[in-house]
């Protein structure tokens, strides 16, 4: 299913004067683990990324049919997605300054988990202590339904998450910021208020353009602007912002997966909803 939403205004790209920052991947992420009687797992994320860079919005992967995803078509990998099995996989960066152009895309690192390359979570988690140092800085969680991991650059090792609400930015997983903070609270605030989780109470919160006082900005050395720029759960902003919001109910029998896409300055959104049955591993609606 593909529609629009109303009342927004749809303006024509135009070529954008990149500015000379750290590359950025998927800003935040927030995680519900077994908090809800209904769906065991639940997934917030928003994507920040240059509006110039080009990819793909949230679909079925042609040449791997059983992935879920955007695509990143300037390095071929992913930020977020799922597969039929009902694996799940995202990856954030770390702002750590200077990064390498030669080292392998970490979008790789999620593709490999949703293919299948290493058929359990254990040796995926074996694998990534081996060929982390391949990659740029990164946070990743990967896992399905029944349990959710955490790798991180920062770590030795995988660490499994417990129950509970989780985020994940771009910064230490042990460091939370303002954002990260604010955004647990109000999913939690949402899960156990609600009786119908409404995707858009889930949108809204992903949506959170409120900034924190100065002095509780992190320092990552990016600088006060930027910081401040990138301070919100989404990011406004002409040439750099959040790209896309992603949704992701996992429940015993199918994952229900919602993606909107944006462009500069939060005008215009696309959005796409898909099912995938569990126990069949066929797509139910898209």
């Amino acid at each position: 299913m593909l529609k629009r939403f109303p009342g927004l205004i749809i303006r024509p790209k135009c070529k954008r004067r990149r500015l000379l920052v750290t590359s950025l991947i998927m800003c935040i992420l927030f995680l519900a683990i077994r908090q809800h009687p209904r769906y065991p797992l639940i997934v917030l994320a928003n994507r920040d990324e240059y509006f110039d860079r080009p990819s793909t919005s949230m679909d079925w992967w042609q040449d791997h049919k059983d992935i879920l995803a955007g695509r990143d078509q300037q390095s071929g990998g992913t930020w977020l997605g799922v597969n039929r099995a009902g694996r799940f996989c995202a990856v954030t960066n770390l702002r750590t300054v200077p990064v390498s152009k030669a080292r392998t895309s970490r979008g790789e690192l999620v593709s490999r988990f949703l293919r299948g390359d290493d058929p359990t979570t254990s040796s995926y988690s074996s694998a990534l202590s081996r060929y982390r140092d391949t990659y740029n800085p990164f946070n990743l969680v990967f896992g399905d339904a029944s349990s959710i991991h955490l790798h991180s650059t920062l770590f030795s090792e995988s660490r499994r998450l417990e129950d509970g609400f989780h985020s994940v930015s771009n910064g230490s997983p042990d460091e939370p910021w303002p954002k990260m903070s604010r955004g647990l609270s109000e999913l939690e605030s949402a899960i156990k208020t609600s009786d119908v989780l409404d995707p858009s109470m889930f949108i809204e919160i992903m949506r959170d353009t409120r900034k924190p006082p100065e002095k509780l900005l992190p320092d990552t050395g990016i600088g006060d602007e930027r910081e401040r720029q990138l301070s919100s759960i989404f990011v406004a902003g002409e040439h750099y912002g959040t790209r896309s919001t992603s949704l992701l109910k996992f429940s015993d029998q199918r994952i229900d997966a919602l993606e909107l896409t944006y462009t500069p300055g939060q005008r215009t959104t696309e959005c796409r909803e898909f099912q995938i049955n569990l126990l069949t591993g066929m797509q139910q609606t898209g």
